[in-house]
């Protein structure tokens, strides 16, 4: 006897292949990602550092102040010697009293960088400081220039606080990947705390800011890598897929997963 398979089983495999597909397109983005910024590995020394949400008077800027967040933190993490921790969990911290005691137990962490961001036009102000476990201020630093040069801002914030710490500064870039274009950064910036917060709306709504980014400079790989992690993941979050609405299912996935892997080759 010769058993057949039903067709809505057979287009329901053809989706999860386009999703399984998407995976291959995320682990390409990542890869170029960590070939443009990642520092040497190292073993992890007993220091480590969280960097808590930045607080900001301005609800408008509350995604920015997010993302500028996270980034500070990838910054650190290129440090061979330091250990970055809770980079995802320091958000639960978001709107609270920081306690330092509670921070460190909680992310088991020996270090936490916290402060603010405002937005003033084309200028940033950037206050940051580093404190111990006791509440002691190891270091803090204002900085008030243009948003052209959050860059710099972040480098220099990162190696300060290595040397806080008495951990070796690289001696090369922490941030190779940049770009010139501060409207795609900081569209980039506003996606990041989107993807991290999952679901069919925050995708779809990191989708257009990203999509911004990347045709406003096509060559920033991290917005590109990001767009890619987004078209791969939507689909996981899409209604059609969870109501098992194959047809339309299946069209959404055959629309995002080229998307991915065209941008994770790129």
């Amino acid at each position: 006897m010769i058993s057949s398979t039903p067709m809505h089983a057979i287009d329901a495999i053809s989706v999860g292949k386009g999703v399984c597909r998407g995976f291959a397109a995320l682990v390409l983005a990542f890869a170029g990602l960590a070939q443009a910024q990642s520092a040497p590995a190292s073993p992890p020394s007993n220091l480590a550092v969280t960097v808590l949400p930045l607080a900001n008077s301005n609800a408008a800027d509350d995604a920015f102040a997010d993302g500028l967040s996270d980034e500070l933190g990838g910054v650190l993490a290129k440090i061979p010697e330091l250990h970055v921790s809770g980079r995802a969990s320091a958000f639960r911290f978001k709107a609270q009293p920081q306690d330092v005691h509670a921070v460190a137990d909680a992310l088991k962490v020996s270090h936490a960088v916290e402060g603010s961001v405002v937005r003033i036009g084309s200028r940033i102000r950037l206050s940051l400081k580093l404190v111990g476990t006791d509440g002691a201020q190891l270091w803090t630093k204002d900085y008030d220039g243009a948003f052209a040069n959050i860059f710099e801002m972040e480098e220099d914030a990162a190696k300060s606080i290595a040397a806080s710490l008495h951990v070796a500064e690289s001696r090369e870039p922490l941030i190779k990947s940049r770009t010139s274009d501060m409207e795609a950064y900081e569209a980039y910036l506003r996606a990041k705390p989107l993807i991290r917060a999952r679901g069919q709306k925050p995708f779809a709504d990191a989708a257009e800011l990203l999509q911004k980014a990347v045709a406003r400079d096509p060559d920033f790989a991290p917005a590109s890598a990001l767009l890619a992690f987004d078209y791969d993941l939507a689909p996981l979050y899409q209604l059609s897929i969870r109501n098992s609405q194959v047809a339309e299912a299946k069209q959404f996935v055959n629309s995002v997963i080229p998307k991915a892997e065209s941008l994770a080759q790129h």
